[in-house]
């Protein structure tokens, strides 16, 4: 099971964290409507001190991912003891980490700006107008 962790859940972890989140519309005390990035909790949105600045959440964002290796451990787990053994060639392993790769790099890419602002928790209540799924490249849905 070790060897299915590292060849599959993790790079499909990354990938699917980087590529399919929900956005969450809302309302902040004293500030414009805000959009949010993140599920199952809200962890990057734009920030309000220059505009192409973003604000990073990082107890949100870890809570986040380790959601979405839960989902994708218990999807191969299950996969794997339930229904059929799943044996992993040298092509799949390496093509799922080039796509991790690619999309941990485009990541750092846009969070090394150093106009970034990046928080330990969010500190504000947040109001919902509005959420939605995300899908990479495509506006919301």
């Amino acid at each position: 099971m070790k060897k299915l962790i590292i060849n599959l859940v993790l790079p499909l972890t990354i990938i699917s964290f980087g590529i399919i989140t929900k956005w969450w519309e809302t309302l902040q005390r004293e500030a414009p409507e805000t959009v949010f990035y993140g599920f199952p909790l809200p962890f990057l949105s734009s920030s309000a001190n220059t505009s192409m600045s973003l604000q990073f959440f990082v107890a949100e964002f870890f809570i986040d991912f380790l959601c979405y290796l839960l989902i994708w451990y218990i999807v191969i787990f299950g996969f794997n003891r339930f229904w059929k053994k799943l044996k992993t060639n040298t092509f799949l392993p390496m093509g799922l980490w080039l796509a991790s790769g690619i999309i941990m790099f485009l990541a750092l890419l846009v969070g090394r700006s150093p106009d970034n602002i990046y928080h330990s928790h969010r500190k504000f209540k947040i109001e919902v107008v509005e959420t939605g799924l995300y899908f990479f490249g495509k506006k919301r849905l």
